[in-house]
């Protein structure tokens, strides 16, 4: 499944002590606030002997920079308490290098990362490595020595993102981990003994943890849940690894002995993201508790002009209008579980959709119709059933197979859905249905619901696409897994692929996979803007127009943008945040 609503840092995103399983109970102790500035605080790190705590803190204005608290009295302060890019760039992930030394992450986007090391006494910075950002997920930690970095990063000619070590002595590096395509190992989290690397693998945040020993290389899958996850750390004396997973339907953290076994529940608390180790208390875990308002607003093309807003003490997102503003589609937290549900445009007469068991994608609406689609992972499934309801009631029609699916959308016929699919990669020997001579690669298929026919569309790695009537010929509109851009490709009158694809437009950001569509005649689109979020038009001669600009930073990534038939813009939009960091665990 795909970035399930950017839950935890993405979409996030979205844990086992000393001791025998039998004795690691819940954690119900209320939080301990470590830090409580306004605006957004996130990735802890501990020194060493605990004395000092660095974070990322932004505020109301300006890019996220690197804060350093003094938790003991030092014999020699730490001077600055306070790291700026000097270019006015993001800093990210602030990893301890010895007790004066921090490495941490410039981040502009996916493409613009670097890693830097700076010297805390002088100010002296180094510029040491690329690597790869994913949005508010640790890409970086270091060996407790401080002599070596993990990174994440794409491997050399690949659209996945995998693990680089690299030694800060002579830049030497050693790939650690070569993902399939269309899953990223973003996430990491080195053991404080040295020897082994935990990490989560993903098709963006649905994923589970794995477990690399650095002395044989040999990795190991310890979770098969198969749910959105983000975030993790080792128990301070690494008994345990403590990760967050909406495994069984609701955001949680989860701790899980090294060696395997069932997770047990370690606490539920708001949306702990981004968790560090606390020295010398191997039952607690500092962690960014994020508090989100995240919800849909709905706004006039014709002049800009703010309609209403779809809100709840729950994340309201990805907003579909079904064919008009009068009826959303949408996914919710509102319930404490990830749902399908559906309102008018003023957020009234909110119902909850009945659906199989499963976590939902955000759904498409079908043009002109009550009809929708979106996919689902079954509690204890390896693969995702494609789910075709109707918002008028019903059972729903169901179709799997052994594959992974993602991001649906309706074909023009009404009949046909576009997904992407790893089929072939993710396991379709014994399928229902014919493979089609497919390669392994994640890219866009054609859905036939009277058949149950799946035709395979692309080979460059799509990831997210919608069929597009221009010229009098039907064409496939498409992002691809990791890439900034938009593409297309001519479809032939039975649906199939027609020719090679064609560049569309750059001014698509990559984690902007689906903030794009076609509408009365041109391609409408988010642009990032260095100062403002902006919806384009795009017409067929090139020309652009700004129909809203917007804050930076305003408009959610991902597929946050519908457009009804009726003119009316609905955005999934960043409300204020706010996060803290916070103590989890026992006295």
């Amino acid at each position: 499944m795909a970035l399930l609503l950017g839950v935890v840092g993405a979409a996030a995103a979205w844990l086992a002590l000393r001791g025998s399983p039998a004795t690691l109970g819940a954690v119900t102790t209320p939080p301990q606030p470590l830090t409580m500035q306004d605006g957004v605080e996130d990735f802890p790190a501990y020194s060493a002997d605990g004395r000092r705590l660095a974070y990322t803190w932004q505020g109301a204005e300006g890019p996220a920079r690197i804060r350093i608290d003094e938790l003991e009295a030092a014999a020699a302060p730490l001077k600055p308490q306070e790291i700026i890019d000097p270019d006015g760039q993001t800093l990210a992930r602030p990893v301890w290098l010895g007790p004066r030394r921090l490495a941490y992450v410039r981040a502009g986007d996916a493409s613009d990362c670097r890693v830097f090391v700076i010297e805390l006494d002088s100010g002296a910075r180094r510029n040491v490595a690329a690597c790869y950002y994913a949005r508010g997920q640790p890409v970086l930690d270091a060996s407790p020595d401080g002599q070596w970095l993990a990174m994440a990063r794409h491997g050399e000619g690949s659209a996945s993102v995998g693990i680089v070590l690299h030694r800060l002595a002579d830049g030497h590096e050693r790939v650690l981990t070569r993902p399939a395509a269309g899953f990223d190992d973003a996430e990491i989290a080195w053991s404080h003994d040295g020897t082994r690397i935990a990490f989560l693998r993903s098709n963006a945040t649905v994923g589970d943890l794995y477990l690399l020993d650095l002395a044989s290389g040999a990795t190991r899958r310890l979770t098969r849940d198969e749910a959105p996850v983000g975030g993790l750390t080792w128990a301070a004396d690494d008994s345990a690894i403590v990760f967050n997973s909406a495994r069984g339907g609701s955001f949680a953290t989860w701790r899980l002995a090294p060696g395997g076994g069932e997770p047990a529940l370690f606490a539920r608390v708001d949306t702990p993201l981004n968790l560090a180790a606390v020295p010398g208390q191997p039952q607690a875990v500092a962690a960014s508790v994020h508090r989100f308002s995240d919800h849909i607003e709905l706004y006039r093309l014709s002049d800009g002009q703010r309609l209403s807003a779809i809100t709840s003490s729950g994340r309201d997102l990805y907003g579909q209008a079904c064919p008009s503003s009068q009826q959303v589609l949408f996914n919710s937290l509102r319930s404490g579980r990830v749902e399908l549900w559906r309102s008018d445009g003023q957020g009234r007469d909110a119902r909850r959709i009945e659906m199989p068991p499963g976590i939902p994608e955000p759904a498409a609406c079908l043009a002109g119709g009550s009809r929708f689609a979106t996919s689902l992972r079954p509690p204890g499934a390896a693969f995702d059933q494609l789910v075709f309801g109707d918002l008028g009631g019903g059972p729903p029609q169901l179709y799997s197979e052994a594959a992974h699916f993602t991001n649906l959308t309706w074909g023009l016929d009404g009949r046909s859905a576009i997904v992407a699919s790893d089929r072939g990669h993710g396991g379709s020997a014994g399928a229902s249905t014919p493979d089609d001579g497919a390669g392994s690669d994640w890219d866009l298929w054609r859905f036939e619901l009277g058949s149950r026919r799946l035709q395979r569309l692309t080979d460059d790695h799509a990831s997210f696409g919608r069929e597009v009537e221009l010229g009098g010929g039907r064409w496939l509109y498409y992002a691809r897994l990791g890439q900034p851009g938009l593409w297309r490709r001519a479809l032939a009158a039975d649906g199939s692929s027609a020719g090679p694809p064609q560049a569309v437009t750059d001014r698509l950001a990559t984690d902007d996979w689906g903030n794009w569509l076609w509408h009365a005649g041109a391609l409408w689109l988010v642009e990032r803007a260095a100062s403002e979020d902006r919806l384009l038009r795009l017409a067929t001669d090139g020309s652009a127009k700004t129909v809203l600009a917007l804050p930076r930073g305003f408009v959610r990534p991902y597929s946050s943008l519908s457009i009804g038939d009726d003119g009316v813009a609905l955005l999934t939009v960043s409300g204020p945040r706010q996060a803290d960091i916070m103590r989890i665990g026992p006295p």
